[in-house]
């Protein structure tokens, strides 16, 4: 069984700033990463047109070697 480390950050940048962040960790801790998945709303919660703000971005799943 491996071993996974969780860290849970919590703030709110634009979804592709929170990404490079992620990454730049990644690259800073000398670790190679993948972006695996994005993780978003519930297809059941819907961004409505004038308000582009109610998109928001959860997490990801990355794997780290």
């Amino acid at each position: 069984m491996q071993r996974v480390d969780r860290i849970t950050l919590i703030i709110k940048p634009k979804p592709s700033e929170f990404q490079k962040i992620v990454a730049d960790a990644a690259i800073d801790a000398g670790r190679e990463m993948q972006f695996l998945k994005t993780l978003e709303q519930a297809e059941d919660h819907p961004v409505a047109g004038p308000y582009p703000e109610g998109h928001y971005l959860k997490g990801f799943l990355c794997r780290v070697k």
